[in-house]
């Protein structure tokens, strides 16, 4: 099982962690996921490794920025 951080800014509260945990958990290989508004990162848990630009696009998608 792997790991991997992504700061993403934007992220202001709860509401802004579910719907980026959400998405994030909609991509194929993606097991589980985490996001704290406070630390201003998302740490995404996987088996394989996942479609990058579709994690990335998932967050994109909900007005978030990975930088």
């Amino acid at each position: 099982m792997g790991e991997k951080k992504l700061r993403v800014e934007g992220m202001s509260c709860g509401n802004c962690e579910k719907s980026v945990v959400s998405a994030i958990r909609s991509v194929p290989n993606v097991t589980d996921a985490n996001a704290s508004a406070e630390q201003g990162e998302v740490v995404v848990r996987f088996e394989q490794p996942p479609d990058w630009t579709a994690v990335r696009q998932a967050i994109e998608d909900q007005g978030f920025d990975v930088v």
